[in-house]
């Protein structure tokens, strides 16, 4: 696409190593047990953005999705693109005898049986956008503003103070629709000027995301009595800001780090990043696909977890984040050539909503 700038291609890239980088960590590295200046430095550095990065590709996707016309070939792409690396895995894991037919069913239609959520979510979401877009383009502004805020609180504020109520009507799909509402009303009203000063959204994000980091790291030090009975009630725990997309800080962290970018000028290498961010969807499938035991790459095909902790750990984790990036990039080259071919020979279905 003509209008993807240089800038938000690089973010797309930034947040499919964090994404990399924090399956990584959760399948190798348990990280209370390390001393709290490593557990600090791993948590910021190589686990924490994992989250708010499935923020950010969504927020992409809206950015770009809420100015273009719903096309078919969308959703069939990313059925295709998903079932290249499941269906063949499935397979194979089931021809030696390690699953069964209904493992391979299962990662024969993704889309429904979700052995992967965000590519489920994701389709989800690309079939509602034609929906969206015409909540964002025939709604009245002020309506439109006021239904988008209150579907923020409604989402946000319980999620951060009483998570506890999770179960009751939260929804990833509808936690996707509610980013995809704000990204849209943000391009298409730009109703906040503030977000184009890069200083306050590298700001913003810093603070929102140390405190992500430090609640996850000084949890268990919390020096109040009455603080520590409300947390209990709540049901907020020493992860709740790191794993939960739509908490308050997350919410701000993954804006802020959005429009920074956003705001960027990246005027060198813009073939290269172009090139290497339309590897993104495979570096997630790969990394983040389950297999009968555990994640396919980390447990399945390489016991990785034996060679992380022994030695340096934090150059050991480096060097399999560089080495899994560089091979699901390649893996993902030739999927994009195999269901691009299959691609132009399916019908157009354009149009249809």
């Amino acid at each position: 696409m003509k209008n993807r700038s240089s800038n938000i291609e690089l973010l797309r890239i930034i947040a499919a190593l964090f994404v990399l980088s924090y399956h990584t960590v959760n399948a190798t590295i348990d990280i209370n047990a390390l001393e709290l200046p490593s557990r600090f430095i791993m948590t910021g550095l190589f686990f924490g953005m994992g989250r708010i990065s499935v923020n950010i590709f969504v927020i992409i996707s809206a950015w770009f999705l809420c100015k273009y016309n719903f096309k078919l070939e969308r959703i069939t792409n990313t059925w295709l693109s998903t079932i290249f690396y499941t269906v063949p895995i499935a397979i194979t894991f089931v021809y030696f005898g390690k699953a069964d037919l209904v493992y391979l069913i299962t990662n024969m239609f993704p889309v429904f049986f979700q052995p992967l959520w965000f590519i489920t979510t994701y389709v989800f979401l690309l079939f509602l956008t034609p929906l969206l877009n015409l909540i964002l383009s025939k709604y009245e502004k002020r309506k439109c503003r006021n239904m988008i805020i209150f579907l923020s609180v409604l989402f946000v504020l319980p999620m951060t103070f009483l998570p506890r109520v999770r179960g009751a009507f939260y929804s990833e799909v509808g936690w996707f629709c509610v980013l995809y509402l704000i990204t849209g009303y943000l391009r298409i009203y730009q109703p906040l000027k503030i977000v184009n000063n890069k200083k306050i959204c590298l700001l913003v994000f810093i603070i929102s995301y140390l405190f992500i980091i430090s609640w996850y790291i000084l949890y268990y030090d919390v020096p109040y009595k009455f603080l520590s009975n409300y947390l209990e009630f709540a049901g907020i725990t020493y992860a709740s800001f790191l794993n939960f997309t739509s908490s308050l800080p997350s919410f701000f962290a993954s804006f802020s780090f959005f429009f920074l970018f956003k705001n960027m000028n990246i005027t060198k290498l813009n073939n290269v990043i172009n090139y290497i961010s339309k590897t993104s969807l495979d570096v997630y499938i790969l990394l983040s696909l389950k297999g009968p035991s555990d994640l396919i790459f980390w447990v399945d095909i390489f016991d990785l977890d034996v060679y992380i902790n022994s030695g340096n750990i934090f150059m050991n984790v480096t060097i399999v984040i560089i080495a899994a990036f560089v091979i699901t990039s390649l893996i993902g080259r030739i999927r994009i050539y195999i269901v691009d071919k299959i691609m132009q020979l399916m019908p157009k279905l354009d149009g249809i909503f």
